[in-house]
């Protein structure tokens, strides 16, 4: 397994301490890609995702066909645009056979959860 790409982008707009990872990999043995995120890390994250939880609450998302709440949406959507997106895209350009994995760790495994149906329902990847 190599390492393609490593992101930690902000993932608070008010508090840029806060920081939400994920990284590219791939297999060329195993003819696979993976997308993996981290969980959260350190009281203020934590903080901000309960805070989420209460006050956002849950909300519907066409672009992942369900219900999840919206801090957690903004979180995915912080890591994609923060250059997931193109670096998942690079690596499928140049393996096109390859299974795709996603995985993560508490909200790591939240954001496989959106990432996985993110994808299925953009037509980018088949399920």
């Amino acid at each position: 397994m190599k390492l393609f790409k490593l992101r930690a982008v902000p993932c608070s707009e008010g508090n840029p301490n806060i920081t939400c990872c994920g990284f590219t990999a791939y297999d060329v043995t195993q003819k696979v890609i993976v997308v993996s995120f981290r969980g959260s890390s350190g009281t203020d994250q934590s903080e901000q995702l309960n805070n989420g939880f209460i006050n956002e609450g849950i909300q519907w998302y066409p672009d992942v066909n369900g219900n999840i709440f919206k801090v957690i949406y903004d979180s995915f959507m912080f890591l994609w645009n923060g250059g997931m997106q193109q670096d998942l895209r690079s690596l499928k350009y140049k393996y096109p056979g390859f299974e795709l994995w996603i995985n993560g760790h508490s909200l790591g495994g939240m954001l496989s959860w959106v990432a996985s149906s993110y994808l299925v329902t953009s037509g980018l990847y088949k399920p």
